[in-house]
Parts: C-alpha cells; structure tokens; sequence
C-alpha cells in the first residue's frame, strides 16, 4: 500500500490564487464606493465585490479598513444617499402607522381637552369683567 502524501501542490496554488482575486475584488469595489462617494459599510461593499459579508470579517485589515472608513464618513457627516437606506418591510410599516394613529388619538384628545379648559377660563373672565 502507498501511503504517501498526495499532490496537492495545485490546489494550495488555486486556493492562494483565489485568497488573492478576492481581496483584489474587495478593495476595488471599496475604491469605486470611495470614488462615487457611497457609504462604506459591510453591506455595501460585499455586495459591490459580489462576496459574502463574512468574507470581509475573515480578515482582520480589511475589516478594520471598512470600520475605519464607516467611522470617518459618520464623523465627517456624510449624508447617507437615499439608496443605501434600509427598507422597511410592510409589516414594519403597518406597526408605525398604528403606533402613530394611536398617538394622534390621544394627542387629539389632549387638544379637545384643553380648548374645554380655555373656554371655561374665557368664559370664568368674561363674568368677572361683567
């Protein structure tokens, strides 16, 4: 029986290969967010080198690159461009508008409440004049 080690010289070298293409990509596609003046987030710039956010958290300077440029855009008040806002859901939506309903009711209640009060003071000095 043969017991030897098997080749995989080739693979290691494909998977090296890879390693690099990929981090190619990434610092690329945070290059063009950098040039276009998007906002840098893991979200963005996974999606914009077409990898798994997980892959810019396996290493540790590109994480470190992409907190440090999130961290400099927030500090320098960077606007954020109304398509890197995140959508709510209907759900999520439908939750607001009830909690605003509600609020306007109650909020509607108060103002009916004090105009109540008002007219009673008004009127409570309209007798004291006459």
């Amino acid at each position: 029986m043969n017991f030897s080690k098997p080749n995989t010289r080739g693979l290691e070298a494909w998977t090296k290969e890879k390693v690099v293409r990929t981090r190619q990509r990434i610092d690329e596609a945070i290059s063009r967010l950098l040039k276009e003046e998007k906002l840098i987030n893991f979200q963005a710039v996974a999606q914009e080198a077409r990898v798994a956010k997980a892959v810019l958290y396996r290493y540790t300077d590109i994480r470190e690159r992409i907190e440090s440029l999130r961290t400099q855009q927030l500090q320098s008040g960077q606007k954020l461009p109304p398509s890197s806002t995140r959508t709510r859901s209907d759900a999520s939506k439908n939750v607001l508008i009830e909690a605003q309903k509600q609020r306007i009711k109650v909020l509607e209640t108060e103002v009916k409440s004090l105009r109540e009060e008002l007219r009673k003071a008004y009127a409570a000095q309209y007798e004291q004049l006459t």
